[in-house]
């Protein structure tokens, strides 16, 4: 076997310019970081510290940290290759073959096909198993004997360009993030608990939606608090002295699209054999145009389509920035061993959990294929991958020992219906389907190639059609099993295939093609081509029609109507009470503020709330009666105002009926917008 080196298979190392090395180890510190957060976290829940000394803590040990990784000297880079033999040649091409049938059904085929597309999908991917597992020796032994130098360009301008192209989009996504509005009503739990501490400094382990802790936390996601991402917003709005939701919703999205763009960055220049700026471009162009939908659907999940409308939401941020630096950090622990790399890998672990629940079904898989993949190339450091599911599992078991007796829900989604959903259908899917497919052969020789097949592979393996049952009674995640799909870095692989799907030059045993080089036009036709079809299949996150509009300046994500008169509720109404009014507005209200609280800020937690059933049932009828103008208000609305102690109501201009019930029973007008009549409780 030939001891041709990756360079002259894949084109020369990729160059690390100085803005590259200084933001990757910003990266590293953001790791440690929040890692280091979702632990001290979930002490203080124990223990019921403050957020402030939470955050101090945090500081100086990130700190503490930074400076002992960056003491570690780096390992060169770059990996051995071997030069591919007869035998090799062949397996790749019945890859391909299959990968090509496998996509088609996948794509274009209906959810009854699926079962057949995934087989061959899978199928496709067992040849380039067993090419890594029995022809790369590039990842055995010590990596110090087995790595090739990484070659120092001549010169640093052409990777500084490169960056700065980096920076000046992640800015404009950064930036574009603040004008994207879309709408989700998951905030009522989620950006209320950041409200909550940003009013107090302290963490809550009860109900702060419905009642000032006075209810139990709603069951399921409140039950066992895991998710850390909320508090730290809040911490930081309480330190500043800023509201919740500005650094929910303006703070976030700006740090982390910024961030999850650099991520991209970093991953494909690890991965990719061609032009690796050029291969984040296409990637850009992907989450871009990521708007895709199936025929009369009346949202989208695809991947895609979240990356600039949802930034602020811990789920989002774990797809975006947690899932590729599981894939980065394995694949620079296989590549180099430092020992700081664990470290790094055992808080990745802890601060995906703190991101989103979902992690502790989601980050088991990735680091079980890695840690399968790098002992079947018999590379010594395939225990990495277990410390960065360490933490999951460890959050997993004991969510699960807390909650093992309240059902989460059923299942929503068939694999078929996940995939066609996340990844997507038609020639959209058809751009997903292939670089999960084909992907792993375009990446660089080996570690990136290795834990981009694992990366396939798992995928392929969680969406077996069988698999959803099983998962579901093994999880018990079964409403959120869709986002399997996530375990993937669809956006980066999209450019790896890209610019990697013709290799720049070829050294077979074939006279008639060796020494062959790819032309520059080639080079430069199939990722212009991959933009194109992007372009054509997909839209822009704001394109009408979309879920996501664009706002004239940067907004909170929810509807400025509503904010403003639950802002003017909150400015005239002191307590005590609940508040009734329209539901938006009720919404909005959680959003704002938690020194009141509203009958119904969400219909659908009501069936989580632990309190008398009769309470609820009139926080529903109450609800209804702010919907509309009723032709007639229930004769109990009366009994349920008093059960549930409202003290204010703001029916609005066009409710005419409830503002008459509500002047029958003596309560008195409060306020000076005519627009919006709310009226208190006498006395």
């Amino acid at each position: 076997m030939s001891g041709t080196t990756s360079s002259a298979l894949d084109g020369p190392p990729r160059p690390a310019s100085p803005v590259d090395h200084i933001v990757d180890r910003l990266l590293d510190l953001l790791v440690l970081g929040f890692g280091l957060w979702t632990v001290l976290y979930h002490l203080a829940c124990w223990l019921g510290a403050r957020t402030t000394p939470l955050l101090v803590t945090t500081a100086v040990g990130t700190a503490a940290a930074g400076l002992w990784l960056w003491r570690r000297p780096p390992v060169p880079g770059g990996t051995a290759a071997v030069a591919p033999t007869r035998s090799a040649r062949v397996a790749a091409t019945a890859s391909l073959a299959l990968a090509a049938v496998a996509v088609a059904i996948l794509a274009w085929g209906d959810d009854a096909a699926y079962p057949w597309g995934w087989g061959l999908g899978l199928a496709s991917l067992v040849p380039l198993v067993v090419i890594l597992a029995r022809r790369d020796p590039s990842l055995r032994g010590k990596a110090s004997a087995v790595l090739a130098p990484a070659a120092l360009p001549s010169g640093r301008w052409p990777a500084v360009a490169s960056s700065v192209v980096v920076v000046a989009v992640g800015l404009g996504f950064a930036v574009l993030s603040l004008f994207v509005v879309n709408v989700s009503f998951d905030d009522v739990f989620y950006v209320n608990k950041a409200v909550f501490v940003a009013e107090h400094g302290t963490i809550p382990l009860r109900d702060t939606v419905y009642s000032d802790q006075v209810l139990p936390a709603l069951r399921g996601a409140g039950t066992v608090p895991v998710q850390s991402v909320e508090v730290l917003q809040g911490a930081l709005a309480h330190v500043f002295g800023v509201a919740g939701g500005t650094v929910v919703y303006l703070v976030t999205p700006f740090v982390g699209t910024l961030v999850a763009t650099w991520v991209v960055w970093a991953l494909v220049r690890a991965w990719s054999r061609g032009p690796a700026v050029v291969a984040f471009l296409v990637a850009a162009a992907y989450l871009a145009w990521g708007m895709w939908s199936p025929s009369g659907a009346t949202g989208s999940i695809a991947m895609s389509s979240i990356f600039l409308r949802a930034m602020w939401q811990g789920k989002v941020l774990f797809l975006f920035l947690a899932v590729p630096l599981c894939h980065l950090l394995l694949t620079r622990w296989a590549r180099e061993r430092r020992i700081g790399d664990l470290v790094l890998l055992l808080l990745l672990g802890a601060g995906a959990t703190g991101l989103t629940s979902s992690a502790t079904f989601l980050v088991p898989p990735i680091a079980a294929g890695a840690a399968v993949a790098l002992a079947a190339c018999r590379n010594k450091g395939w225990f990495g991958p277990l410390l960065l599911a360490a933490y999951p599992v460890g959050a997993g078991v004991f969510v699960a020992a807390h909650t093992a007796r309240e059902p989460f829900g059923q299942v929503l989604r068939t694999p078929a219906q996940a995939f066609h959903g996340v990844v997507g259908a038609g020639l959209w899917g058809a751009i997903g389907a292939s670089a999960i497919l084909a992907g792993p052969m375009a990446v660089r020789s080996g570690a990136p190639r290795v834990l981009a097949t694992s990366a396939s592979v798992v995928t392929m393996v969680v969406l077996a059609p069988f698999s959803t049952p099983l998962l579901a009674d093994l999880t018990g995640a079964g409403p959120v099993l869709w986002r399997l799909p996530w375990v993937v870095p669809l956006p980066a692989l999209v450019g790896v295939l890209a610019v990697g799907v013709v290799p720049s030059r070829l050294s077979l045993s074939s006279p008639g093609l060796a020494g062959w080089r790819r032309p520059i036009w080639l080079g430069w036709l199939v990722p212009v081509v991959v933009v194109v079809l992007i372009v054509v299949s997909g839209r822009l996150i704001w394109a009408p029609g979309s879920a996501a509009t664009l706002a004239g300046r940067p907004v909170w994500k929810f509807p400025s109507a509503s904010l403003d008169r639950a802002a003017y509720i909150a400015r005239i109404y002191a307590g005590p009470g609940t508040v009734l009014a329209p539901r938006e507005v009720m919404s909005a209200l959680a959003l704002t503020t938690t020194r009141i609280h509203a009958v119904d800020p969400r219909p659908f937690f009501i069936s989580s709330l632990d309190e008398d059933p009769r309470l609820s049932a009139g926080r529903r009828l109450l609800s209804l009666s702010m919907a509309e103008d009723r032709l007639q208000i229930p004769k109990s609305f009366a009994v349920y105002l008093d059960n549930l102690h409202v003290g204010l109501v703001c029916p609005g201009i066009d409710k005419a009926r409830a503002r008459q019930a509500v002047e029958d029973l003596g309560w008195q007008p409060l306020g000076d917008d005519p627009s919006f009549p709310c009226y208190r409780r006498p006395g």
